[in-house]
Order: structure tokens, then sequence, then C-alpha cells
């Protein structure tokens, strides 16, 4: 598997690139500085009154057939917030406002996109829905599990930094 360090060309001049430091490359010919910065990514613990929440089903790899939750990368000139609002409606059909979601905390973990591994940065948030609420997979999303929050699979998690967040949460709510 390659990492982002591994590049050896410039993208600019196709020159070789000269590691600098741990997460920088600098062209050798146009010194172009390429800086190693995680993709930032969203994920929501959507809860039900039940004290469930939703595991989403992946439909492609990075492991596909194993459970996240819902949530994907942020886009371009979108905030966080707008971001997990787009993700629910893509991948649930679910409109959720922007004032229904509450963050939480922050996690890290790799993605690995055609043979390279990228690191990325997830922002997690919660929202509580309604019971009376219709849930569509779609995009991305196989099906969908609700699970109690005490039977969550972690073994069956595509994302560690998601089981490991998850993990923490949970344990600091019993």
């Amino acid at each position: 598997m390659t990492q982002e360090i591994d590049f050896k060309y410039c993208p600019q001049c196709a020159a070789l690139f000269l590691q600098h430091a741990p997460n920088l490359l600098v062209c050798s010919a146009c010194d172009l500085h390429y800086y190693i910065n995680p993709r930032s990514t969203n994920a929501v613990l959507l809860q039900n009154n039940k004290n469930q929440i939703l595991l989403t089903k992946r439909r492609f790899d990075p492991y596909a057939g194993k459970y996240d939750l819902p949530g994907g990368f942020i886009n371009i000139n979108e905030s966080v917030e707008e971001s997990v609002v787009r993700e629910l409606k893509e991948e649930l059909g679910v409109d959720m406002n922007i004032s229904d979601i509450e963050y939480l905390e922050s996690c890290f973990d790799t993605y690995e996109f055609k043979g390279v591994n990228y690191y990325t940065v997830g922002l997690m948030y919660r929202a509580q829905i309604k019971n009376d609420i219709v849930i569509i997979p779609a995009d991305d999303v196989v099906s969908v599990l609700w699970v109690d929050i005490n039977d969550i699979p972690y073994e069956d998690i595509a994302f560690k930094g998601v089981a490991t967040f998850m993990k923490s949460y949970f344990s600091s709510k019993a």
C-alpha cells in the first residue's frame, strides 16, 4: 500500500520530490511544497429513543460490507455541519437541521483509496432521530441496523478510529 509520503514526482513539474519532514515533500526543481495533512470527514451517532444507534453497512471499499456510522468526506466550500446534513440526506434520506446536531469530539484514521492510504481526521457528531422518520438507505449505504449501545459489533466496524471513538464515548456514558 502506498502512503502519500511515498509520492515520487511533483504534480506541478514532474521532477522528483524530496522528503523534508514526516509530512512534507518538496520538489527538487520548482520548490513546490506538498504537505501531507489529513482529509476531513464527519460521522454521526444517530440515536433513537430506545437508546439505539444506527449503523450503516458500506456498499463500497474500503471495507465494503462492514458497518460504519453515517457520514463521509467534507466537500470544498462546505462547513462540517453542512456536510453532516448533506450526508444524512444522501445516505439515509433524512432531513436534519444543523441545530439538531451536536459536536462530540474528533478522531484520526486512514482511508485507503485505489492503493493509496490517506490520513483522515473525523469530526464526530450526535443527533436524536424521531421514531416516525423513515430511513431509506442510498448512495454508498447497502442497509442499516439499529443496535443497542451495549451490543455494538465493534469487530465489524469498518474504521478503527470510529470503533475507538464509540468505545470511548459509550464507556464514559456507563
